[in-house]
């Protein structure tokens, strides 16, 4: 277990990871259009998000996922606040009704053994039951008993385990709302990928940073609690972003500003992306609620399956024409779509920090 401390310079350390593996896919994404003449912001897009997919498959390996598919053990369902001090009556409604087993006996000592026993004289012939009446505890005496069992501090964690549990929700309703984001989480990727067909990658981070506006004004109209009210400090904050990031990218010499498309396109995806981020805490309101690695492992799934008609509207309007890629084109799309979209994702979710002042991409 990790101190306060410790765990902030590691999370630190994992977001500038972050950081540095988004550089490196948007530069990937860029020598794919350029250098392997594979120009397919829509196509590029499809594969990495699709690959999210991949998250899914800790519905079979991953063991607190797989009781999503049954019903939990009754310790883990219990209830936290205590009831009303009531003294029930001493009867068998509490228990179950009776079964019969059968008994085993251990084995007859042998005689000769030196024992008093070994004296028939004085051996009384005794009959037992061969039978033994067997009734179950109900479920409520059977949490009473479990708590009772466990130290102060056991019950502390377990209370607070068993809470965080009964809020989460089911798979049905993570993979509704996995429906209801995953157009808005494609288009924010897609116009992100768009913009580095048309502008430096440089230029692109830029502009994609000003999610952060977008965020705070978007929070401030649509607040999901008090904590996302508009207040000076932030908006400080979110200037010092801004103007850091811009003293970066003008010191590039190789900075193009003729393409305003890629400008426009940069700027969409931003605003795309605090969308994303605000309405979803706006309809889950607690992070604990959510198991983000489905989430997102739904999204993949639910782009992979609804968008593919797509490639046949960008194809007949020639938009983006459809054209397989070659095996060195694949690699690299595998690749970029590994590294720059399932591990940088896993990473930042290991961080566990509030998706609302998270600024990614």
């Amino acid at each position: 277990m990790l101190n306060k401390s410790r765990r902030l310079l590691l999370g630190v350390f994992i977001l500038l990871t972050v950081d540095v593996i988004w550089v490196f896919s948007s530069e990937l994404t860029k020598y794919i259009y350029n250098q392997e003449a594979f120009q397919k912001p829509f196509f590029s897009t499809y594969i990495k998000t699709s690959m999210l997919t991949i998250y899914l498959l800790g519905l079979f390996c991953y063991p607190p996922w797989r009781d999503y598919f049954g019903k939990q053990p009754a310790y883990t369902q219990l209830e936290t606040e205590l009831e009303e001090d009531i003294i029930q009556p001493d009867d068998d409604t509490s228990l179950s009704p009776p079964t019969y087993v059968p008994i085993k006996w251990p084995e007859k000592v042998e005689k000769g053994s030196g024992t008093e026993s070994d004296d028939s004289s004085l051996q009384k012939v005794v009959k037992f039951c061969k039978l033994a009446e067997v009734r179950h505890m109900s479920e409520t005496n059977a949490t009473d008993a479990f708590w009772a069992r466990l130290s102060y501090q056991a019950s502390l964690r377990a209370g607070h385990l068993t809470k965080s549990n009964s809020s989460k929700l089911s798979i049905d309703q993570i993979a509704k709302i996995a429906l209801y984001f995953c157009f808005l989480w494609f288009l924010a990727n897609y116009t992100f990928q768009a913009a580095l067909a048309y502008a430096e990658a440089s230029l692109v981070s830029l502009l994609s940073s000003s999610s952060s506006i977008f965020t705070l004004l978007l929070a401030s109209i649509f607040p999901a609690n008090s904590s996302d009210k508009f207040t000076l400090s932030k908006l400080i904050a979110v200037i010092i972003s801004i103007v850091g990031l811009s003293i970066v990218s003008i010191s590039d010499s190789k900075l193009d500003l003729k393409l305003p498309l890629g400008v426009i396109l940069s700027l969409v995806s931003a605003f795309f992306y605090a969308s994303y981020l605000v309405f979803l805490k706006r309809m889950v309101d607690s992070e604990e609620k959510l198991e983000i690695p489905m989430f997102f492992g739904f999204v993949g799934l639910f782009n992979f399956i609804l968008l593919w008609p797509t490639f046949f509207v960008l194809h007949y309007c020639k938009w983006e024409l459809f054209e397989w890629p070659n095996k060195n084109q694949w690699c690299f799309l595998i690749i970029n779509g590994l590294i720059g979209t399932v591990l940088s994702e896993a990473l930042w979710l290991c961080t566990k920090f509030d998706h609302t002042f998270i600024n990614c991409k």
